[in-house]
């Protein structure tokens, strides 16, 4: 993969070495939660996918890998445009590593449930489908903290 990541302490990290880990992981029962969000940063986005690990026997606490990327902001002419990018990025991953027969693997999505006021909402069922369609078991808010909370954090 040709992009550059980094651990949750923000040390870069061979992409090789994230498959170790979580082939590692996923030997331990663990699941593999990937959730990409974005933020406008001027004339651009940024989006910052992330790979969590967590739930594998013996494991206290998680463990995470994130990329960024920023991309000019004329390219999204709408937020479905953006929010369905996001869900891309995350689909892509997660194609990685069930390409390596790895299961358990959880599409965290950014978007709100069909039925709230959020701009999000609208289009919540287009998405999931999207991401149901490529196989993966997926959430939503307030269930999607991979998207919505650690990838957020590394889009700023």
């Amino acid at each position: 993969m040709g992009t550059q990541w980094f651990s949750g302490s923000g040390k870069t990290v061979e992409f090789d070495d994230i498959i170790c880990e979580v082939v590692h992981h996923h030997g331990k029962n663990g699941k593999i939660f990937i959730g990409t969000d974005s933020h406008k940063d001027g004339g651009s986005f940024i989006f910052a996918t992330v790979i969590c690990l967590h739930g594998s026997a013996m494991q206290s606490g998680g463990r995470y890998f994130f990329t960024r990327q920023k991309v000019k902001a004329k390219k999204f002419g709408s937020l479905y445009h953006r929010v369905f990018y996001e869900t891309q990025k995350s689909v892509e991953v997660g194609e990685i590593f069930r390409e390596m027969c790895l299961d358990g693997i959880e599409v965290h999505i950014d978007v709100s449930p069909p039925a709230s006021q959020a701009a999000t909402s609208s289009f919540s069922d287009s998405i999931r489908g999207y991401v149901e369609s490529a196989g993966f078991e997926n959430k939503i808010k307030p269930n999607s903290w991979a998207s919505f909370s650690i990838a957020d954090k590394h889009a700023k």
